[in-house]
């Protein structure tokens, strides 16, 4: 059978779910140098979804050993990573859960440089681990030189506003100011400016922080508003706020605690924290299985289930009294929370 028949097979097999069947023609393909590749990522893929973890890794390790340019053998031209060249970087391994300090195992295994959100400089070869003990799922490595990455790229996905969301923000942000009595809104992560503009237009007195410099300059130069441009967890602002709104950022951070933390100390008394954090425990989730985007988006150290959110909240003194399904991203719990 020539090679291009064999994938045709294996690929057929894989459409209709039978991983086992396809494994084996892709076997068949390893001695065929064009094919190699290809082959090499759809066994580790595979493994994966069998629950071999360290098998999966070890397999798609051996597929960038073997052709660096992967990413040319098994994506379109025009996808954005196309290009990418594998090499070794310097990573911040560790095991210990963030949020109960306990130790985690082997959960999953996916290459996130097949995602448009990956940022050189993190492996791609993404292991993630779960912590039994407060259902917290993490990354087992991020890059040592993590803040120079993040404030020297863009997310793949995060090239322009996305204006069908200011309405979701809107409702939201009103809910929030019915909780308060303040005005004053502060966003950790501003983004494209999608909630800093419409908290603007509500009337609130409107700050932000943004790690990325370009995100940030445009934001402030857009709504003449104050945005830092800073890793959230160096600042140090004299001010404290009714409403701190942290939107799918808390999934970024090394130290999800010190974050809370942080947000608590600057929030005011009677005031209300919002978050909104993949979940991996949602319907969404569970529905697409190892197909849910989020587990490979390289930037996302954290996985976070409503169980693990609420143990972190406890270590922090806060205490979640909403909970709502996301429909600004899908998979995503929102959650509106206060002092203890």
């Amino acid at each position: 059978m020539l090679p291009g028949e064999i994938l045709n097979q294996a690929e057929s097999f894989l459409q209709r779910g039978k991983d086992l069947e396809a494994q084996d023609f892709y076997k068949n393909l390893i001695q065929f140098p064009d094919f190699a590749p290809l082959a090499f990522f759809r066994i580790g893929e595979i493994l994966n979804r069998r629950g071999l973890i360290e098998d999966s890794a070890a397999i798609h390790q051996k597929a960038f050993d073997q052709c660096p340019t992967l990413l040319s053998k098994i994506s379109p031209p025009n996808f954005k990573h196309h290009g990418y060249t594998y090499s070794k970087s310097e990573q911040i391994f560790s095991s210990i859960c963030p949020i109960c300090e306990k130790e985690g195992r082997s959960h999953s295994c996916y290459n996130t440089a097949t995602y448009l959100d990956f940022a050189p400089g993190f492996d791609p070869i993404r292991i993630w681990l779960i912590c039994d003990e407060c259902n917290h799922i993490f990354a087992s490595s991020r890059p040592k030189n993590l803040e120079n990455i993040l404030q020297a790229t863009s997310m793949g996905t995060l090239d322009e506003p996305d204006i069908g969301a200011c309405p979701i923000l809107g409702r939201i942000l009103k809910q929030l100011m019915s909780l308060t009595d303040g005005q004053s809104f502060f966003e950790v992560g501003v983004g494209m400016g999608e909630m800093i503009g419409v908290a603007m237009e509500l009337g609130l007195k409107t700050s932000g922080i943004e790690i990325r410099p370009e995100y940030a300059s445009k934001i402030q130069e857009l709504f003449s508003v104050t945005i830092h441009s800073d890793d959230f967890l160096n600042f140090e602002p004299n001010n404290r706020y009714d409403i701190i709104a942290m939107g799918d950022v808390l999934e970024h951070f090394v130290d999800p605690l010190l974050a809370l933390r942080k947000a608590a100390n600057l929030l005011k008394d009677g005031g209300v924290l919002w978050i909104s954090t993949p979940n991996f425990e949602s319907a969404f989730c569970r529905l697409l299985a190892d197909k849910d985007p989020m587990w490979k988006v390289c930037e996302h150290l954290q996985f976070f289930s409503f169980k693990s959110l609420k143990a972190a909240l406890d270590r922090c003194e806060l205490v979640a009294f909403h909970y709502e399904l996301s429909t600004k991203y899908r998979g995503s719990m929102e959650v509106m929370i206060r002092k203890k």
